[in-house]
């Protein structure tokens, strides 16, 4: 079995950590930036509301994608069942998170 001496979890916990960090700043310099420029954020929010349904396409033509390619995946001639059941089980909470956005998106008031 493999086994993870002290070093590489202190290594491993540091860059999710850092990573951790630089997801936050970005997120409160696009929040900052929001919150400064308010009457270009409301308007960009409009004009995403209005073409809601041009992007509902764009989204179900890469959702259409990426399952064609977790078909292929899953079918391929030298996957191995053990594999098969984690693939599942990612697909399962990939399509309850895509469900989740995209009800998020569409029930949203403008």
């Amino acid at each position: 079995m493999y086994q993870m001496n002290g070093k590489r979890i202190f290594v491993r916990a540091s860059l999710t950590l850092v990573g951790m960090s630089i997801f936050i700043f970005t997120a409160l310099i696009i929040a900052g930036t929001a919150m400064e420029y308010s009457a270009d954020t409301a308007a960009l929010n409009a004009w995403i509301y209005a073409t809601r349904f041009g992007w509902l396409i764009w989204r179900l033509i890469l959702y259409i994608a990426l399952g064609w390619g977790i078909w292929k995946i899953h079918k391929a001639p030298g996957f191995r069942d053990e594999y098969r059941q984690p693939l599942r089980r990612i697909s399962i909470i990939s399509l309850m998170f895509v469900l989740l956005c995209e009800y998020a998106l569409f029930n949203q008031r403008n």
